[in-house]
């Protein structure tokens, strides 16, 4: 659901699709970070282990939706930001 609204929401605003997805090399680092901790650190049933480094399928689940919610966050906000003039933002606040 909140896909096609964002989608819909890229739609109205004409801001290139391209363009918003270029926001998203800024937080390429942070989201790789973010995903590896949940693989590693989400306790569940084990999909692969090496020594002491386990990846569980929960970790897995847990790194994907985390990741989604990021990814969401930073084009929203990018979308917001693009579409809205900083007086607007500043009143809004």
């Amino acid at each position: 659901m909140a896909t096609v609204f964002l989608a819909a929401v890229i739609k109205i605003s004409k801001v290139p699709v391209k363009f918003i997805f270029k926001g998203l090399k800024a937080i390429f680092l942070i989201l790789l970070i973010t995903m590896i901790f949940n693989m590693l650190l989400t306790p569940g049933e084990e999909l692969w282990s090496l020594g002491f480094i386990d990846i569980t399928k929960e970790g897995v689940s847990m790194a994907v939706r985390m990741a989604i919610r990021l990814i969401y966050l930073v084009v929203g906000s990018s979308l917001m930001t693009l579409t809205t003039t900083t007086n607007q933002l500043t009143d809004g606040l």
